[in-house]
């Protein structure tokens, strides 16, 4: 979470990623409270390998073990703009790019998706467990992304219910698509203004 005081150390990953597992699957809820009953410091004090391995990857073995996760409802984690996440580039950061490449040997149905720039490190680290999949910006924006983005402007503005329904209108829509140049961020912050505005 970009912008938040903290979250781009590596330390802090595997603590929230665990957070929100734990609200979404009780059994992992029961085992995180089950650990920290036992050692109260341990969030503050753990490797980030052990944060992995404790508050991740055990939790959800467990729970898959016990065959309280279906196929159709298997965990999906996204880790968003990973290259933010340096703090300084130390041990913990090489140790957070590790457990990355451990989620590999978790069940096949357990899904990592990470986004990140182009950063040699990241790459070299992830290419031997995954599947790079550019998307490109600027110029080089695929008609793909484009046509993504203008659906996603179509669909928000058309959520704020404004009084006229020509509003704001297919040149509009296309300017801006074309302004966003394959930057759902962008597109979402512009999405987020004119909300605040109320479609002024």
């Amino acid at each position: 979470k970009k912008g938040v005081v903290g979250l781009q150390d590596p330390r802090r990953v595997w603590r929230t990623v665990a957070i929100e597992l734990a609200s979404m699957y009780h059994g992992v809820k029961t085992d995180i409270l089950d650990l920290l009953s036992t050692d109260m410091r341990y969030p503050q004090d753990a490797e980030v390998k052990d944060q992995f391995r404790d508050l991740v990857e055990g939790p959800l073995l467990k729970l898959h073990g016990a065959h309280h996760l279906t196929p159709t409802s298997p965990p999906v984690l996204v880790i968003d703009a990973l290259d933010e996440c340096t703090f300084e580039k130390d041990a913990d950061w090489s140790d957070l790019l590790e457990t990355l490449v451990e989620w590999n040997t978790l069940p096949l149905n357990f899904k990592l998706l990470v986004t990140s720039r182009d950063e040699s490190d990241i790459r070299e680290k992830l290419k031997g467990v995954s599947l790079p999949i550019a998307v490109e910006t600027g110029n080089g924006v695929t008609e793909e992304s484009t046509s993504d983005i203008r659906h996603f402007f179509q669909a928000r503005f058309k959520a704020m219910n404004v009084s006229d329904p020509s509003w704001p209108g297919a040149d509009v829509i296309d300017r801006l698509t074309k302004y966003a140049a394959g930057l759902f961020v962008w597109a979402n912050t512009v999405v987020d203004f004119v909300g605040q505005r109320r479609g002024d």
